[in-house]
């Protein structure tokens, strides 16, 4: 089972480093008398639980901000990730309840209904992130971002620089990420603008695979993502004619920057491929010219969303404070938190990700 607990001295320096510029006296005089009451004994501080379904790069850096911003509100932090599989991840959820800790924040391993209500016997608030646990009565609060927008957007995308309303028989396929709450909302965002067009010809999907059932991938690598893209368009693009990809992750893009280059397509004819989530790997692909689009999510604004409501939470305050809307999740209606995702092309990402030290030359590069 793998398992890791956030390094102390770490995060205290990240929390050192977390100070920024920019505040009047009165601001800064605040915040200092704030610190103040922080403990930085980490005996004195209260243990929050992180469960994340699998170590990849997205979960990385979203862990990565939540040490950091959790931290600084004087929380310990005790990490698990899950292997990608949803008996390990009960299991470690389980153990976690067992410890003492003020408040887990988790990630359901794909599809999974991780039943975690009976294992919750102290009554310890739960945050559920991203993809939604379904049937889960102890969920306190649902934070993920707005999937239905982030696919609209990337329906515009294609609409303007395809000329959709001017052109016919645009070639196109998709490749989604695994059958999630996520990934539904994605789909059905692509779709609200796409769907006209494939219907009247201006888009053509050659495959056939426009159903949210068969667009969907379990590929966890770029590499793995090839060898899909081999089994589904062999037969259907011999001449590198295909225009446009649209993929539910920047992992997934790449994969498929990998198999248009070894299948001969040159930068002068890359079809338009579209990404979600503004990973590292999104700016090696945008320098390469194989990356046209992506949505970022902020993993930054997440955490301390995250961050707030846990503060509300353990002081049995009330999270409608945070957020007046709900969802179903098949056993109640959970408050949630929407954030929205931003478009990145080859003309800001270098400002939002690297300019901005979003991301530093190492976890670009290795």
């Amino acid at each position: 089972m793998k398992f890791k607990i956030i390094a102390l001295a770490l995060a205290f320096a990240l929390f050192g480093a977390g100070c920024g510029t920019g505040v009047n006296n009165s601001e800064s005089e605040t915040a200092a008398e704030e610190e103040d009451t922080i403990p930085t004994d980490p005996e004195e501080r209260l243990n929050i639980a992180i469960s994340m379904p699998e170590e990849n790069e997205y979960s990385k850096k979203l862990v990565k901000e939540l040490t950091n911003k959790l931290w600084q509100k004087g929380y310990n932090i005790i990490l698990r990730y899950g292997e990608n599989d949803a008996e390990t991840q009960r299991e470690q959820i389980e153990e976690l309840f067992e410890q003492d800790i003020k408040c887990l924040i988790f990630c359901p391993v794909t599809s999974a209904d991780l039943e975690i209500d009976s294992l919750n016997t102290e009554g310890i608030p739960v945050i559920n992130l991203d993809i939604l646990d379904p049937n889960t009565e102890c969920t306190d609060l649902y934070v993920t971002y707005d999937n239905v927008k982030i696919g609209e957007d990337i329906g515009d995308y294609i609409i303007s620089t395809k000329n959709l309303d001017s052109t016919k028989g645009v070639t196109i396929e998709f490749l989604l990420g695994e059958n999630t709450s996520a990934t539904q909302d994605l789909y059905k965002g692509i779709m609200n603008k796409l769907s006209s067009y494939l219907k009247n010809g201006a888009l053509e999907c050659r495959s056939g695979r426009t159903e949210l059932e068969s667009c969907t991938t379990t590929a966890k690598t770029a590499v793995a993502v090839m060898n899909d893209l081999g089994r589904y368009l062999s037969g259907y693009y011999l001449n590198s004619d295909l225009e446009v990809c649209v993929t539910g992750a920047d992992y997934i893009a790449s994969g498929c920057g990998g198999y248009f280059i070894t299948n001969g397509y040159t930068l002068d004819e890359f079809p338009t491929v579209t990404g979600v989530n503004g990973e590292a790997s999104a700016v090696r692909d945008f320098e390469q010219g194989f990356l046209s689009m992506t949505s970022f999510k902020d993993a930054s604004s997440e955490a301390e969303t995250c961050a707030e409501a846990v503060n509300i939470l353990i002081s049995g305050g009330d999270i409608d404070s945070l957020t007046k809307t709900k969802t179903a999740n098949g056993s109640k209606n959970v408050p949630i938190i929407t954030l929205e995702g931003q478009t990145l092309t080859s003309e800001n990402y270098n400002d939002i990700l690297v300019n901005s030290e979003y991301y530093l030359t190492e976890e670009i590069y290795g």
